[in-house]
């Protein structure tokens, strides 16, 4: 909740009855400035707790996307048609080393499997062939390592190889296996046009020698390229496309491999039940051949479909099920990014502290195995759970860590991911030039790339910033383009999501049935796809509208069914967050009592999730409620161990807003001096954020309160004028 909303419904009506019923000196003129600015602020307010709602969504929504990329590349992970490993030849020995490379590969050694594989390379009698087959088994090692250019150069060395082989059919079948290989390794690096080029190039040669199972192999693989290009309909054909292939020669892994990545699209889509339909069937396959690594993969990916869907409890069910899984199989990539899955959840849940223990583990694995792509996976959402508990310095680490690795091995999306999560940072310490930077620098990658949910997510983050200056028509131009894009890719969460944020810029334009109107069309699309935390929020914001619209019986309806989903599923910031709101609200209507329980209860909440952010917005808001019932003492108390937080975590504006609120209620006591000296602390941060709308406010208050000082001041020279006479 932003601070600056408190101003208006606790020390605003003080204000309003100082000077307007008391003052018998202001004029009518001085009176409806006062009636502006107020309603100016409760707009202002109400317009910045929905967008730090949005906030908090957005920034859910990249860490799960950061996992299901993941988890989704694990289902292809390996390019290599399994009938060219003949190419290793009948040499006893060379077998050897082969069969030695597969059980290192099986114990997740992969390094060790490296050294076994080179040995086929060295070895004498090795044939064109066999340096061909070897060179690609290499290459999948450092594919499953994430080490790509590692990878893409033995690929590359084995293309270069395949030339010389004089069988015409293994030339062609090892030049297909490293052609998909290296389009597998393009699309890590999210170069998705160029791994497309390669992709078709293998499944050309697959088409002309009749190889079906590298056919469907590639098909799918296309299908996945297009589906990260962000277009559901182009991916659906080519992976349905594969999936008939693999039926019709009856390869039953491959069957359930089309069928999970069909789930995934649907889900991409918003259509939950779809999706869950495909995994399931894809999973009873896996259970049939008895695949494990097959099941644990399909069983936390249906962890994921519960998890988009806000069902938290059944999402951490299916993840530690598929943990012990692969536990049970030593499997180290597949704990590692479950372990990475059950952390998320638990920070969903309000769970910080458990959620950094599981992603610890998580990290631990993935350096031991020197899977990089999952260390800066595990970094970067170390990094988030630091923000969400407002410590922003330890974010920032973490994420420029994460940041420096996907540099490193050139995995352009995940720079791209990093440096969006970097700005959201900046925006949150009230520093909207520097978001703008990496936000801009964020979508010109994405754009590069041709990755349109990054383009429409950044361009949704970037419209949040100009709002936060007050620039609305830049802000709304962006969140437009963000909903085109959305609309054209199916994306139904992102759609909902671009609707709240337009919704947000006509409330704050005095639009609040233009605001209404979007909300519940957000509303209906998270009802269809049965997302229950982007309902709840979607309830909670429609229950804001409310509340500016002087209707609190009606905001105090919607923000307890937000509150009762929360509490269904669990979690807890937004069940702390729906207390505060409606503890406002009781605030409005004079039943400072009942205010004063919800916000304790939100704080409770807050204290006990270590979320830094929410404690100091709760104390303010208790603080404001003290003053209002008259206890400038306690007021301070509270207001100053707000202050002393949101200095700790670095927020600007929660620091300059504190500065604010104390100096109204030194203001409130007749201390002009003490109070003109917080609020121009307060505007001096203001402006160094640039924070326009509270720049305005900050200084009609303090011009106020000059002209009250000024005129109190006139009063007792002439008493003492009086008094000398």
């Amino acid at each position: 909740m932003n601070l600056w909303l408190n101003i208006v419904l606790i020390v605003g009506p003080l204000l309003l009855g100082t000077y307007l019923s008391l003052s018998k000196k202001i004029t009518r003129r001085t009176k409806i400035v006062m009636w502006t600015i107020c309603l100016f602020i409760c707009l202002s307010g109400v317009y910045k707790v929905m967008e730090e709602k949005k906030e908090e969504e957005k920034e859910t929504k990249a860490q799960k996307y950061y996992r299901q990329l993941l988890e989704r590349q694990e289902l292809y992970s390996r390019g290599l048609p399994t009938s060219y490993i003949n190419g290793l030849g009948e040499n006893p020995l060379l077998r050897h080393f082969f069969n030695e490379g597969q059980r290192y590969e099986k114990e997740s050694k992969f390094k060790e499997a490296i050294e076994e594989f080179k040995k086929c390379l060295s070895h004498p009698e090795a044939t064109e062939e066999n340096k061909v087959a070897a060179n690609i088994l290499i290459g999948n090692c450092y594919y499953v390592l994430s080490k790509l250019k590692e990878a893409e150069k033995y690929y590359k060395t084995a293309l270069s190889i395949s030339k010389r082989v004089k069988d015409r059919g293994e030339k062609l079948r090892g030049r297909s296996a490293a052609l998909g290989n290296i389009g597998l390794i393009y699309s890590g690096l999210g170069k998705l046009d160029e791994a497309l080029k390669y992709l078709r190039g293998a499944l050309e040669i697959d088409r002309k020698i009749g190889y079906e199972k590298g056919i469907a192999s590639n098909l799918g693989n296309i299908g996945l390229i297009y589906s990260d290009l962000g277009k559901l309909d182009e991916a659906l054909k080519y992976l349905r496309e594969a999936l008939e292939i693999h039926r019709k020669i009856g390869y039953e892994q491959g069957i359930a491999s089309d069928l999970g990545n069909i789930g995934l699209i649907y889900s991409d889509l918003g259509k939950p039940d779809e999706a869950l339909k495909y995994l399931r069937e894809a999973l009873e396959i896996h259970r049939k051949i008895g695949y494990e690594k097959g099941i644990a993969s399909n069983l936390g990916n249906i962890g994921l479909i519960y998890s988009d869907l806000g069902k938290l409890d059944e999402a951490l069910k299916y993840f530690k099920e598929a943990l012990e899984i692969h536990r049970k199989i030593g499997y180290e990539k597949g704990i590692a990014s479950n372990l990475g899955n059950i952390g998320l959840i638990y920070s969903d849940l309000g769970k910080p502290d458990e959620a950094l223990k599981y992603l610890r583990e998580a990290l631990e694995i993935d350096r031991k195995i020197g899977y990089e792509q999952g260390i800066a996976s595990d970094l970067g959402n170390i990094g988030l759970i630091y923000s969400d508990l407002g410590k922003s310095d330890e974010a920032l680490k973490y994420l420029r860590e994460a940041l420096e690795i996907h540099r490193k091995i050139g995995y352009e999306q995940g720079i791209a991911s990093n440096l969006g999560n970097i700005g959201l940072i900046y925006r949150s310490l009230g520093k909207p030039d520097e978001a703008l930077k990496y936000l801009r620098e964020a979508l010109e990658i994405d754009r590069k790339i041709g990755y349109e949910k990054g383009i429409a997510s950044n361009l949704g983050n970037i419209g949040l910033i100009y709002s936060d200056l007050g620039k609305l028509d830049e802000a709304l131009k962006y969140f437009k383009e963000a909903l085109e894009i959305d609309r054209k890719i199916g994306y139904e969460k992102g759609i909902a999501s671009d609707l709240g944020n337009i919704s947000l810029i006509y409330s704050d334009l005095g639009k609040p049935d233009e605001a209404l109107k979007y909300l519940r069309e957000a509303l209906e699309i998270h009802r269809k796809i049965g997302y229950e935390q982007g309902i709840a929020s979607d309830l909670c914001n429609i229950g804001l509208i409310y509340r500016s619209l002087g209707k609190p019986d009606e905001a105090l309806k919607y923000l307890r069914e937000a509150l009762e989903i929360h509490r269904k599923i669990g979690y807890e910031q937004g069940i702390a967050n729906n207390l505060g709101n409606i503890g406002l609200i009781y605030s409005g209507l004079g039943k400072l009592d009942e205010a004063l329980k919800y916000l304790t209860e939100a704080l409770e909440i807050h204290r006990k999730i270590g979320y830094e952010k929410g404690i100091a917005s709760d104390l303010c808001n208790i603080g404001l409620i003290y003053s209002d019932l008259g206890k400038p003492d306690e007021a301070l108390k509270y207001l100053r161990e707000a202050l002393e937080i949101h200095r700790k975590i670095g927020y600007e504006q929660g620091i300059a807003s504190d500065l604010g609120n104390i100096g109204l209620i030194y203001s409130d006591l007749g201390k002009r001096d003490e109070a003109l000296k917080y609020l121009g602390e307060a505007l001096e941060i203001f402006k160094r954020i640039g924070a326009q709308p509270e720049i305005k406010i900050t200084l009609k208050i303090i011009n106020i309160i000059e002209e009250k000082r000024g005129r109190e001041h006139n009063e007792n020279k002439s008493k003492d004028k009086r008094n000398s006479v």
